[in-house]
């Protein structure tokens, strides 16, 4: 009589929180339907390391030209690491995109696979969950364990070329875990290559600046026009570098 008592509370208990899910899934709205929640990554911090130069009258002669910004010059050298997927030369007509959440196949057989019958007790004294009840409660395991990525098209400015890059960042606006804990984070993303607008002293403490051996990249780096004499008084020597540059594309599960 006890056990058959404890199963009915066990039943209930599950009944009451199928119930509180339902109601919860009609007045809530998705987590990719809104805004997320920017994630440290390691994007930004490489992006404030990069060499930028001030936004000063004596610098902004540094700056890349018209003439340094020839399309067809530049996509010469930046050649089979342009990606229209990642990259766009001039301001991509739609800012946000829509969220990427790949399905996670391995989160959704783990659902699939729920047990929830009580060990030791016969199958007329198991709980009745029906069909529905037990669909409902593995969408919500499954969407309560995605990590969706929002995608944001960033202008990194006349420093770099394409100027325009594509970056993810983690909907994490509530615990991606059952119990809560957990967080989505980035995962180790991918690593894209950009054209650089780098400025370097041109005279060195030990003596004129004197490259080292070029490299094939090198060499296309020095098809640059000369710098006009104006430059040459201030010391540096400015020329586009091919750098790589990290994306998040993927996000996963994380404490």
């Amino acid at each position: 009589m006890r056990m058959k008592s404890q199963a009915n509370n066990t039943l209930v208990s599950l009944l009451l929180g199928v119930q509180l899910l339902q109601n919860a899934f009609g007045k809530t709205h998705p987590a990719f339907q809104t805004l997320p929640r920017e994630v440290h990554s390691t994007q930004s911090s490489l992006t404030e390391r990069l060499f930028q130069l001030p936004s000063t009258p004596r610098h902004n002669r540094f700056y890349p030209k018209k003439r340094n910004l020839k399309t067809r010059k530049l996509l010469k050298r930046l050649g089979k690491a342009y990606d229209e997927n990642w990259m766009s030369i001039t301001q991509p007509v739609h800012i946000h995109e829509i969220v990427s959440n790949k399905i996670d196949h391995k989160l959704v057989a783990e659902a699939r696979n729920v047990n929830f019958t009580t060990p030791g007790l016969p199958n007329s004294k198991q709980p009745n969950i029906t069909s529905a009840m037990l669909s409902v409660f593995q969408d919500w395991l499954i969407q309560r364990g995605s990590c969706p990525v929002h995608f944001l098209w960033e202008d990194l400015g006349l420093n770099f070329w394409p100027r325009w890059v594509k970056r993810g960042f983690c909907v994490d606006e509530d615990s991606c875990s059952w119990p809560p804990g957990m967080h989505c984070v980035p995962a180790e993303g991918k690593r894209i290559r950009l054209l650089r607008w780098q400025c370097v002293p041109r005279f060195r403490r030990n003596g004129p600046f004197k490259p080292n051996r070029k490299t094939k990249d090198d060499q296309q780096n020095t098809t640059e026009p000369k710098v006009k004499k104006e430059k040459r008084k201030y010391g540096m020597k400015c020329k586009w570098m091919k750098i790589p540059y990290p994306v998040t594309d993927e996000c996963f599960c994380s404490c």
